[in-house]
């Protein structure tokens, strides 16, 4: 990659790490300065709020800002720059990989004619592998602007900008022009900056195409990137074949070729899918001092297959909040009960089954499971920090909730799912597998009990690695054995034989104790998007404290830390996936691996803090 297209990246990408989000209510400004044909665009709101923003970040944090990071903030004082106004990057198609010719086949245009194809050569990078790109910055003043930069002064046409002889980050070339209304372009090609116009009026073309999943994001977080999927087809269906490739390898290797057919149908099936029905992805970054958070998401056609899928609510919350109140690893819900989902998880199940001479016993298993979905209104589960550290088992304190309308026939599945493994080797490891009912009485609710152990034949292949997982994940116990019972619409099953676990368990399925009410986790809950029909949080906490022993130092752990929370929803027509980490998790995280603990120092004296010159 050429130095001005990583610097012009690196920019781009700083602004993802740390923005503020408001309800701003329309993409960022300098978007109306975008083609709507571009293959990415990235958009930031405003160059003062990030600078602001990501300044406190750094202070508040305890690091240092050398240089990149230093080199960047001083650009964004630069005269004549306008520090109120917005930034993008408009991305275009390399003509090299065919990706133009292949969008406007998929509109139905005509074909290009020759004037178009030379312009588009003439927008290739030299090297034929850096797409071409165009930086639009706001500016007061842009004869002061570009003459900070060496350009003589009242330069008309495309100019030249000169980097500073001592510049680490930002060198290689960059050209610029005027092109009106308070903005510049800039671009590391000088052809690609004289044929680019930077008209206005695209911004509500770009609102269309966001739809309701990229205008939700776009609304919330002060920098986005969108990705016009029509235009980056080929580079996706180039990453699925050698995706399945390398899924046609491992599985050779490991001598279950048979086995994968599925997956890469699935995988086939569901990119092309994909590449047909989606409009745009999205990506959306934000901060503010609770923490940093990133958004992901997609906007199908209204109306199209795919989009057909994602059309109502969830309510994962509701089944987070059957878990037990406890120190956790990981706690997690998926709400089912749309009858989109419920579809899209049968036909899943069809294109992933095996043939009948492909079939075995584990995907037979998972069949069980898929003729539950529409009794199933989804499941939850939580796995808590082990007693016994890392040697203790991961999944040893561990429970699950699963809501059913038919609770009994999923138990009776259940049982006949273990019961029928009893005495089978499958993939080389033997179960022994029962299921006894009513063992236990617990507050007046009769308690199942099961046991799956698996004994892995030694001369099998990978027999070392299968056992030192099982550890990791039963302990001693070697399989996995627990209670179940039947609740108020639901089940609850323990991943270990412990009466103390189930009986919270138990209670927490009633709404007492139950980890919904855990102040912590509310926090991060509020950060995530509403009607979400999948939740996750990591216990960092748990996570470290298990992982104490092999740290070696670090600062005392706090007495109570936040989670990282991850949501999902999956409605008008498209799915938006938030990533949310609190500020404490960040500044703990860099106090346990050996980040800054001092103020950083101050910059010698022979540095100057002018704005470098490019």
């Amino acid at each position: 990659m050429t130095l001005a297209i990583r610097k012009t990246l690196f920019l781009a990408g700083t602004a993802l790490v740390a923005l503020p989000a408001f309800a701003l209510a329309e993409p960022p400004a300098a978007l109306d300065r975008v083609p709507t044909d571009v293959v990415m665009a990235v958009g930031v709101r405003s160059i003062e709020t990030f600078d602001a923003r990501l300044g406190k970040l750094f202070d508040d944090l305890k690091l240092g800002q050398d240089g990149e990071m230093a080199e960047a903030r001083k650009l964004m004082k630069t005269p004549g720059l306008n520090p109120k106004g917005s930034v993008a990057i408009a991305i275009f198609a390399d003509p090299k990989d065919g990706i133009k010719a292949a969008a406007k086949d998929a509109k139905g245009k005509a074909a290009k004619g020759k004037a178009a194809e030379e312009q588009d050569e003439d927008m290739m990078d030299e090297e034929g592998n850096e797409p071409p790109m165009v930086i639009i910055v706001p500016v007061t003043d842009y004869n002061v602007f570009v003459k900070h930069f060496g350009a003589a002064e009242g330069a008309k046409g495309v100019v030249e900008l000169t980097p500073p002889a001592d510049a680490e980050a930002f060198q290689g070339e960059m050209y610029a022009k005027d092109i009106g209304g308070g903005y510049a372009a800039l671009s590391p090609k000088k052809d690609i900056v004289e044929k680019f116009e930077g008209k206005g009026g695209n911004m509500a073309e770009h609102a269309k195409a966001l739809g309701k999943i990229g205008n939700r994001i776009s609304d919330s977080a002060e920098t986005i990137i969108v990705a016009n999927i029509a235009t980056l087809a080929p580079k996706i269906r180039e990453s699925v074949k050698k995706a399945k490739d390398q899924m046609s390898q491992m599985a050779g290797m490991g001598g279950q070729a048979g086995n994968i057919e599925g997956a890469q149908r699935l995988m086939e099936v569901v990119s092309e899918g994909f590449l047909k029905d989606a409009q745009i992805g999205i990506v959306g970054l934000g901060l503010d001092e609770g923490g940093v958070w990133i958004d992901i998401g997609a906007q199908f056609k209204d109306g199209s297959e795919v989009g057909n899928f994602f059309k109502g609510n969830g309510n994962a919350p509701s089944l987070v909040a059957k878990l037990p109140d406890q120190p956790f690893l990981l706690a997690l819900g998926y709400d089912t009960s749309d009858a989109g989902i419920k579809k899209l998880v049968k036909n899943a199940w069809e294109l992933m089954k095996p043939k009948e001479d492909d079939a075995n016993d584990a995907l037979g298993m998972m069949a069980s499971m898929v003729t539950q979905i529409d009794k199933l209104g989804g499941m939850s589960m939580v796995i808590g920090q082990s007693p016994g550290g890392i040697t203790g088992g991961l999944l040893s304190n561990s429970s699950m909730f699963i809501s059913s309308s038919d609770p009994a026939s999923y138990v009776a599945m259940t049982k006949g799912m273990l019961t029928s493994m009893n005495g089978k080797t499958i993939a080389g490891s033997t179960y022994q597998s029962t299921y006894e009912v009513g063992v236990l009485d617990i507050g007046g609710t009769k308690v199942d009990k099961y046991s799956t152990i698996a004994t892995i034949d030694p001369n099998a292949e990978n027999a070392m690695q299968l056992q030192q997982a099982q550890m990791m994940m039963f302990g001693p116990a070697g399989g996995a054995s627990g209670y179940s019972a039947i609740v108020d619409k639901g089940i609850v099953t323990t991943m270990s034989p412990s009466k103390t676990l189930m009986t919270a368990a138990l209670e927490s399925a009633k709404g007492n104790k139950a980890l919904g009410v855990n102040k912590d986790l509310q926090a991060v809950a509020a950060r995530l998007p509403a009607n979400r029909s999948f939740e996750t949080y990591i216990g960092i906490k748990s996570i470290l404290e298990m992982a104490a022993p092999f740290l070696g130092g670090g600062k005392p752990m706090p007495a109570t830390l936040p989670p990282i929370g991850l949501g999902a929803t999956t409605n008008d027509s498209g799915t938006h996936l938030r990533i949310f980490v609190p500020t404490a998790v960040i500044a703990t995280m860099k106090d346990t691996f050996g980040g800054q603990d001092e103020e950083p120092e101050a910059a010698p004296a022979e540095k100057s803090d002018k704005p470098p010159r490019f």
